[in-house]
């Protein structure tokens, strides 16, 4: 048996320990073990305070701690986040201990805490530790400033994010304004950045003259470095031009807008007139916008409050102003009015929403092969339909423009349990529809509350009612469905339609496209605030071919467009109402 050596204190033990792994790890494969807990990258600043971040990438870092040579603390995590491949990335910040010493450098550090199953999952660093902070001669780039835009500024030394407060003063020649200056995690400590804001710009255009200087304080010792020189800095008065030919309440309006950087926010106020230039209404500011991109969307909630007014007042053209405001850090400019003339053009959009619910519904019908072609043609029904009226219906896509959108989600079968074609879950009639954004789909709990339907949409799988063959009692089934859906249906003995025989079961998707069409033009109806001329959801009694008649009262035949029905119409009293909130 060999005999022990000299046994070493603990603090000469780790160290040797720490040192003789980081010359393996920079020596090559060591750096990169296959294992359960290790470093994969360390990022450390090259000057280390009090406060200074630090940043590892690993694996099993949760519940470890970061041990750097000689460092009388450890560091412990105040974040950790993992990917989805499981790779963690914690960050941590330099501890306060009397023990500091200034100019010590750190070659190495180690995860410590957690069992490494007898090897040390270490990386090598090279930094140094400094006590105080000054942040030494400073400069900035003389780019054209745009609010919200970001002013670079150099210098000597910067406090990192952590390390303490860090501000800029900017001298106007009449007043000095102080503003913060950030730097971004573990970047260079010359480098940060100054949001341009009007406090200290001024609100007109042209050239400023100014000179910074940097101010900070780190654990105590405050520090503010030399005046730059005095520099003319061109100031670029943000431009707005209004585009729209017309207003259209929830639709997009798209603008030009030029001398903004991207921390800018979009506010919007003005005034409408009339067409005879009355004062009719004060258009009040709406919500903030964030600035990403020439976009902002009137909402139809300023309509109701501020427009219905003077539509029932017969007005179609409206003169108004609109003012474009910045917010950064709290300051606020905003432009000088700028006219519109816009023709007033309410529209409704609606989107169609077919996922799993309608794939399922279609499957269960035999005409899941077919459903790109029963999607065409029950949109183009449904178009029919609101034909003359300024109802733009489409399918939903991820390329849709910003705006207010009626959503009617087709489902499966009717989550209500009541066996229903489909239902707007609405608990208020939306008489004159001042409600433009609207979701015909999922819980209303409102409507719940109310006793009504709380799921809306529409359900495609119930049409299997209509089956006079599976419900041979229900006073709206019928054999027509059954003859044109039994070949393909399996619950009636048919074979799904396969994909060559698409023109075969013409019948079929006519029939289908036709049926589903016509529930959704009722629940549309319904959020648009038909039936008209009553306080019901429902005209009362049987009026042929009205769409807006209660369920019991829409037979079969008349739905599908047989021989001999009443053709699906809006009863006079519903499209006189359409044609004055939805104009051509």
């Amino acid at each position: 048996m060999a005999e022990p050596g000299p046994r070493q204190p603990p603090d000469v033990a780790l160290r040797s320990r720490l040192l003789a792994t980081v010359a393996a790890c920079t020596a090559g494969p060591a750096c990169a073990p296959a294992a359960p807990s290790a470093i994969d990258a360390i990022v450390a600043p090259a000057v280390l305070r009090v406060g200074s971040p630090i940043q590892v990438r690993g694996r099993g870092l949760a519940g470890a701690r970061l041990r750097l040579t000689d460092a009388p603390a450890d560091v412990t995590w105040t974040k950790v986040e993992a990917d989805s491949e499981g790779v963690q990335v914690a960050v941590g910040h330099i501890p306060e201990s009397p023990a500091w010493r200034a100019g010590q450098r750190f070659g190495g550090a180690c995860l410590i805490g957690t069992a490494f199953e007898g090897w040390q999952p270490c990386a090598a660093i090279d930094s140094r530790f400094r006590a105080d902070w000054q942040a030494g001669a400073t400069s900035w780039t003389p780019a054209p400033l745009a609010w919200g835009a970001t002013l670079t500024v150099y210098a000597e030394d910067l406090l990192l994010p952590g390390e303490g407060a860090q501000w800029i003063e900017i001298d106007q020649g009449t007043a000095v304004r102080s503003a913060p200056l950030w730097t971004a995690l573990l970047a260079g400590r010359g480098v940060g950045g100054l949001t341009v804001a009007p406090d200290w710009t001024g609100a007109l255009p042209g050239d400023r003259v100014l000179r910074l200087r940097i101010a900070g304080q780190h654990r105590g010792h405050g520090s503010v470095g030399p005046w730059t020189p005095w520099h003319a800095a061109p100031l670029v008065a943000p431009k707005i031009t209004v585009q729209p030919p017309q207003f259209s309440r929830g639709a997009a309006i798209p603008l030009t807008i030029t001398g903004l950087g991207p921390q800018a926010h979009l506010s919007w106020a003005g005034a409408w007139r009339g067409a005879d230039g009355q004062l009719r209404a004060q258009w009040a500011p709406g919500p903030e916008l964030p600035f990403d991109g020439p976009v902002a969307v009137l909402r139809s909630d300023w309509y109701a409050a501020h427009v219905a007014a003077l539509v029932a007042l017969g007005a179609s053209r409206f003169e108004g102003s609109v003012a474009v405001g910045v917010r950064a850090h709290g300051e606020t400019w905003s432009s000088a009015l700028i006219g519109v003339d816009w023709p007033l053009r309410p529209v409704q959009r609606v989107r169609l929403f077919g996922g799993p619910g309608l794939d399922a519904a279609l499957h269960r019908l035999g005409l899941g092969a077919a459903a790109p072609h029963v999607r065409a043609s029950l949109l183009d029904r449904l178009r029919s339909l609101f034909a003359g009226y300024a109802v733009e219906i489409d399918w939903h896509s991820p390329q849709m423009p910003p705006g207010e959108w009626l959503h009617l989600h087709l489902q499966d079968r009717d989550p209500n349990g009541l066996g229903l074609l489909g239902a707007e879950a609405g608990a208020v009639k939306d008489d004159g529809n001042l409600v433009l954004d609207e979701r015909l789909g999922g819980l209303n709990p409102g409507a719940r509350r109310a006793g009504l339907a709380g799921y809306g949409g529409v359900f495609v799988g119930e049409l299997m009612g209509f089956s006079k063959a599976l419900n041979p009692g229900a006073a709206l089934a019928d054999p027509a469905f059954d003859a044109a859906l039994g070949p393909w249906c399996p619950q009636l003995g048919g074979r799904p339609v396969a994909p060559g025989h698409i023109g075969q079961a013409a019948a079929a998707i006519q029939l289908v496209s036709l049926l589903i069409a016509e529930v959704a033009a009722h629940e549309i109806g319904h959020a648009l605030g038909l039936a008209a001329g009553t306080a019901a959801s429902h005209h009362q009694g049987d009026h042929p071919g009205w769409i807006m008649d209660a369920g019991p009262a829409r037979p079969f035949r008349e739905r599908a467009g047989l021989p001999g029905a009443a053709a699906s119409q809006w009863g006079a009293i519903d499209a006189a109402y359409l044609a004055a909130i939805l104009p051509p």
